[in-house]
């Protein structure tokens, strides 16, 4: 506007902090609310990655994952911890009755009573393909990567497998899985059976194969229903996410800014999956929530990121 002066003001790096874990406060109802509605659903996806808290006792913090699989309402949520012991998998699962979790074989998440546990592809294939990179044009371990390569060649007809049935229906997924994928299954199986044991335990080929043979039965169960995916790889895009914001602030002071970022992360990567604009969702979440001393429990449910009562103008076109 023509006339008008403009300013700068000094703001320290401390008002802005207090300022966001305030807000944090605010939409902590929110990011309970859908822990529970997460909680309720029939396959869960995990997985963790680690930051820095200055305050904390541990020299590594963790951020925990949850999410949900592609055909139930998305929701994604992060969970700021001192460790990564099972106990932290186990307090925030607490509650899930659902069949499935997905996960990179993380023991923790093993432990889980009454779920059936399924791993990560991608997880397995990739010992194999890190090992082909810097050994592949090494004639010296020409048997090494003849086996490296035989196994991956499992790995991409499954996943070839799974591209072709990207748009198909639930029904259709398990169908194709039982009948093109299973045959495929078995196959490397067999082969793993016969070639497992061939390098030394302690080396990478030896570490690779005992991975994909000891975890077997939980990398194939993807195949036990057509909802499942072949890999874990949603979670660890979540992951990349937050790792890529942590480059940017380095490290949270407290174990309550680390706990606000994880909850403000929840919400914005909730939104930005349902489609939302997240400034103008953010916007109208804080302008409805000021207008409460109490936050009723039909309010929270309005508020939430994948509320079919949000209006119109905050989804992106």
């Amino acid at each position: 506007v023509t006339g008008v002066q403009t300013c700068a003001l000094p703001i320290s790096r401390v008002n802005m902090s207090n300022w966001v874990i305030q807000a944090g406060q605010y939409i902590k109802p929110i990011f309970e609310r859908m822990h529970k509605d997460i909680l309720k659903l029939d396959i869960l996806l995990g997985d963790e990655t680690t930051t820095k808290v200055i305050e904390s006792d541990h020299d590594t913090n963790y951020i925990w994952m949850l999410n949900s699989c592609k055909y139930d309402k998305q929701i994604y949520l992060y969970f700021a911890k001192d460790s990564r012991e099972h106990h932290h998998a186990k307090e925030i699962t607490e509650g899930f009755k659902g069949k499935y979790f997905q996960s990179d074989a993380y023991q923790a998440y093993a432990k889980l009573d009454g779920v059936t546990n399924v791993y990560c592809l991608a997880h397995a294939r990739r010992k194999f393909t890190d090992i082909l990179k810097i050994s592949k044009n090494n004639n010296a371990y020409k048997l090494m990567n003849s086996l490296c390569s035989k196994a991956i060649g499992y790995f991409n007809k499954l996943y070839k497998i799974e591209d072709n049935l990207e748009n198909k229906s639930i029904e259709e997924i398990y169908k194709a899985r039982q009948e093109l994928a299973i045959p495929v299954i078995k196959e490397f199986k067999a082969w793993l059976d016969e070639n497992y044991d061939i390098f030394p335990p302690k080396s990478q080929m030896g570490k690779a194969m005992a991975y994909t043979y000891n975890n077997f039965e939980n990398l194939m169960n993807y195949t036990l229903d057509g909802r499942l995916s072949i890999d874990n790889n949603k979670s660890e895009r979540m992951a990349k996410n937050y790792k890529i914001g942590n480059k940017n602030w380095l490290f949270c002071f407290s174990e309550l800014g680390a706990d606000t970022s994880a909850m403000i992360y929840s919400i914005v990567e909730t939104a930005r999956f349902n489609n939302l604009i997240i400034n103008d969702y953010l916007v109208y979440v804080f302008n409805n929530l000021a207008k409460y001393d109490t936050y009723s429990d039909e309010l929270i449910e309005s508020l939430l990121p994948y509320s079919d009562s949000l209006p119109e103008n905050l989804k992106l076109k």
